[in-house]
């Protein structure tokens, strides 16, 4: 009855667990060398790490993605003298790991005017600046482990796509610029049994 009842006590007191974190990041661009939205810079092809099932048992998994960069909305005339609104600049990048992945929109202010034949003009530049997170469902959890070997890594797909607008008539162009640089991380957090309460 005695180890019986020491058994039952030890088996109650290997059951509480701590939780940590393990994090893996890339990087695309830089501040000094932001990357045009858009072909050839985008799609971009990043590397990021699955988790490794030795170190405890998962309980949640995040995805995030920082942008900064800069984006600017122009206007050129190529037909008669005219007038021109809602002009603007929007960009979408959006991270694709496994299918899923957090995505973040930006766009300028609309601006509106007119234009002489041959004339351009710029609106104003907007900053990027923001982060988005994705929450991994745990039914998706499996595709982000690995248990040893090959295939620990998780290849991420990032898109940057930008998108120039505007109401004008014919022979007035929207175009304008986009940049950015930042980073993609994924972060596990995962419970690992206390072996110091055995």
């Amino acid at each position: 009855m005695t180890s019986l009842t020491m058994g039952a006590i030890l088996t109650k007191l290997s059951l509480p667990a701590f939780a940590d974190l393990e994090s893996f990041s890339a990087t695309y661009g830089s501040s000094s060398s932001s990357l045009a939205l858009g072909a050839p810079n985008f799609p971009q092809s990043l590397f990021l790490q699955k988790f490794d099932t030795s170190l405890g048992h998962l309980t949640d998994v995040e995805i995030y993605l920082t942008v900064n960069g800069i984006l600017q909305a122009d206007v050129i005339n190529f037909g008669a003298p005219a007038a021109f609104t809602g002009a603007q600049a929007t960009a979408t990048l959006t991270v694709n790991a496994l299918g899923e992945g957090p995505s973040l929109s930006l766009a300028t202010t609309p601006f509106g005017g007119s234009l002489a034949t041959g004339a351009s003009e710029d609106g104003p530049v907007t900053t990027l600046g923001g982060t988005a997170n994705f929450l991994v469902a745990p039914t998706d959890f499996s595709a982000y482990e690995f248990n040893g070997g090959p295939g620990s890594a998780l290849d991420v797909n990032l898109s940057g796509v930008p998108s120039y607008n505007g109401v004008g008539p014919l022979g007035m162009f929207f175009g304008g610029e986009a940049s950015a640089y930042g980073s993609v991380q994924i972060d596990y957090t995962y419970s690992v049994p206390d072996h110091d309460m055995l």
